[in-house]
């Protein structure tokens, strides 16, 4: 949990994508269990519903990214580059 929060939001900061908070991510990462675990988008409040779809956004931004950027895509061609560019010390 605590690596996805920090890198999600650091990876949604460095696409541009500033509405998108660690607290969001943590909160994303709860909702993604839930839905993973039966519980469909349907039971998601608007609330949630707006963060999930502001997740899905930088996840479309992001591959869009690797697909188009080469130098991009490479930070996920091993642990070490994620952990250079987004490690947990990423503000």
């Amino acid at each position: 949990t605590r690596q996805f929060k920090k890198r999600v939001a650091g990876l949604a900061s460095d696409l541009g994508t500033n509405n998108f908070s660690e607290s969001d991510a943590d909160t994303a990462y709860d909702l993604r269990s839930r839905i993973s675990h039966g519980q469909g988008i349907a039971s998601l409040d608007v609330n949630n519903l707006d963060l999930y779809r502001r997740m899905e956004k930088v996840l479309q931004q992001a591959l869009v990214q690797a697909i188009t950027d080469p130098k991009f895509a490479k930070v996920f061609a091993t642990d070490e580059g994620i952990r250079t560019r987004w490690g947990l010390h990423h503000s």
